[in-house]
C-alpha cells in the first residue's frame, strides 16, 4: 500500500526496534533476571543481528531504567534496592489508588463484564505463569484505562516495567497466584456496588503486601 507521492503509508520497524523490544520483553519476563550481565556479544549471537541496533537497543533500555549500560562492559540488568522497590510500590500507590477511584466513577457495566472475563481467564492460566501475569497486566491496564485518564495510566505502567521482574518472583511465591486473583474479585465486587473508596483501597493493600514480600532479606 502506498500514498500519492509513491511512500509506503505502513514502514516496518528498523531493525534497531525490533532487537529492543526483544530485550525489553526477555527482561519484562524475567528470561534475564535482574544483576545479569548482558553483552553485545551475546545479543548479536543470539539474534545474528550487527553491534549497531544492539547497542541502540542497551541505550534506549537504559534511559528507561531497565538497564545500566557500562563502558566497554556491555550492560546489568538493573537491580532494584529494597529502598528503590519501596519507593517505587509508594509511587504506584499514589497513582493506582486514585485510577481505581476514577475507574469506579466512570465504569459501565460492560467494562465490568470485560474485567470479569479477564480474570476467570487468569483462573485457567494459573498453571501457566507467564500467561497468568499477562492476564493480571491486562485487567489492570484495562481497570485505569477506565478511569479515562490517559497520562495518569502512561504513568502507571512506566512504573509497571520497573518492578515487572519482580512481579514474576512474587508470583512464583506460593499461594499468590490466588491472592491475585481474590484481590480481583474484591474490586470487582466494589466497582459492581460503584464503591470507589473500597476499589482504590483494595489496590492500595495489595501494593502494600506485595512490596512487603519482595523486601524479604532472602528474596
Amino acid at each position: 500500500m502506498s500514498s500519492q507521492n509513491g511512500s509506503p503509508l505502513i514502514k516496518y520497524s528498523r531493525l534497531s526496534d525490533v532487537v529492543y523490544e526483544w530485550i525489553r520483553n526477555a527482561i519484562l519476563s524475567s528470561e534475564f533476571k535482574p544483576g545479569e550481565r548482558l553483552s553485545q556479544e551475546m545479543i548479536t549471537e543470539r539474534l545474528q543481528v550487527s553491534r549497531t541496533p544492539v547497542r541502540d537497543a542497551f541505550n534506549r533500555l537504559q534511559t528507561e531504567g531497565l538497564l545500566d549500560v557500562r563502558p566497554n562492559a556491555g550492560a546489568i540488568v538493573t537491580r532494584l534496592s529494597n529502598e528503590k522497590l519501596a519507593e517505587i510500590y509508594e509511587l504506584r500507590a499514589l497513582l493506582e489508588g486514585p485510577a481505581a477511584r476514577y475507574a469506579c466513577e466512570n465504569i459501565t457495566d460492560e467494562d465490568i463484564a470485560e474485567l470479569t472475563r479477564i480474570n476467570d481467564q487468569m483462573q485457567q492460566h494459573c498453571d501457566d505463569l507467564p500467561e497468568f501475569i499477562r492476564d493480571n497486566r491486562s485487567f489492570h491496564h484495562a481497570l485505569y484505562s477506565f478511569s479515562r485518564r490517559e497520562y495518569l495510566v502512561s504513568h502507571i505502567f512506566q512504573l509497571w516495567d520497573l518492578v515487572e521482574p519482580y512481579r514474576y518472583m512474587y508470583i512464583h511465591t506460593k499461594g499468590k497466584t490466588d491472592a491475585s486473583i481474590q484481590e480481583h474479585l474484591k474490586v470487582l465486587d466494589a466497582l459492581r456496588k460503584r464503591d470507589a473508596l473500597t476499589a482504590g483501597k483494595v489496590i492500595v493493600d495489595h501494593l502494600a503486601l506485595v512490596v512487603s514480600t519482595l523486601s524479604d532479606p532472602d528474596r
